[in-house]
């Protein structure tokens, strides 16, 4: 049974946007975010979805996380969905782990 949250690009109106280019300290945020350009750091949030052509250096942690571009370093979720268009490298910490059927995983995967 799939959460029908997974399958929308914004998951309630408060979604804030990382600005292309971005480079941010640890923090943490009680937000939805999209990252839509070069992200280099720290973020968490409770949703956050990294959108195709995005591309993310890094740690993001959040109840759900959803990738569509490329991800290089550490992922902790409740949800992590890699999406056709995904590539992820590096780590997964998750209790669900979604892989969609032409997405790039190259990890080690951790269940929690």
């Amino acid at each position: 049974l799939e959460s029908p949250m997974l399958d929308t690009p914004r998951f309630h109106p408060d979604v804030r946007s990382i600005r292309p280019l971005a480079k941010v300290v640890p923090t943490e945020s009680e937000e939805n975010v999209e990252i839509g350009g070069k992200f280099d750091g720290i973020l968490d949030g409770r949703s956050i979805t990294v959108l195709e052509g995005a591309s993310v250096t890094g740690e993001l942690g959040g109840e759900v996380i959803e990738v569509h571009g490329y991800v290089k370093g550490k992922l902790c979720g409740a949800v992590i969905r890699v999406k056709a268009t995904g590539f992820v490298e590096g780590e997964l910490e998750y209790n669900t782990l979604l892989i969609d059927a032409g997405a790039t995983v190259n990890a080690h995967c951790t269940r929690n």
